[in-house]
């Protein structure tokens, strides 16, 4: 609870009491603040109802940043993965190199070596990949989350446009063909 409320005081605006009041309410993490309606905050003793856009905006932004250190740690986390493959890959190459410099015709070697270079080459693609795939991700996910905060102050006809916009965004990076 009490990593809630400091999560929700990370919003200008609200205090400890009015963080407490929130987690009580059932707003205990930015997303849910930021997906609740107008109607359910203002419920909430404290929050003024003039208050609760921005409010609500703010915690979207504070939870979109949180998503992306997220991304970025486990893409951090992806990057040394492949790194450690690589550098097994060369110190498996040595080693190998080593062991049957010795009478080999050379051939094994060559292949050996060529094979070792299209792993790397391989290894190289997917981390370019990985790196780019999340950078658009990350920012069409930020698009989609603000155009829906933005729509979500329409009426139903502009929430309805809105939303299909949203998933179709959402539809592109999950499935990009």
């Amino acid at each position: 609870m009490k990593d809630a409320i400091k999560q929700l005081q990370q919003i200008k605006g609200v205090g400890e009491i009015l963080a407490t009041r929130l987690v009580g309410a059932g707003f205990d993490t930015l997303p849910r603040l930021a997906a609740a309606s107008e109607e359910e905050l203002a419920a909430v003793k404290g929050l003024q109802a003039a208050n609760i856009p921005a409010l609500q905006t703010q915690a979207r932004e504070l939870a979109a940043g949180a998503e992306s250190a997220t991304d970025e740690k486990g893409l951090t986390d992806m990057l040394e993965n492949a790194e450690r493959l690589r550098l097994g890959i060369a110190s498996l190459v040595l080693k190998l190199r080593d062991q049957h410099a010795e009478g080999d015709d050379g051939k094994t070697l060559r292949q050996l070596r060529k094979e070792i270079t299209r792993v790397l080459a391989t290894l190289e693609g997917v981390e370019a990949t990985l790196s780019e795939q999340l950078r658009r991700l990350s920012k069409k996910l930020s698009k989609a989350d603000a155009r829906l905060g933005i729509v979500a102050q329409g009426d139903l006809e502009a929430l309805t446009k809105g939303l299909r916009q949203t998933r179709k965004a959402i539809d592109k990076v999950v499935r990009p063909c």
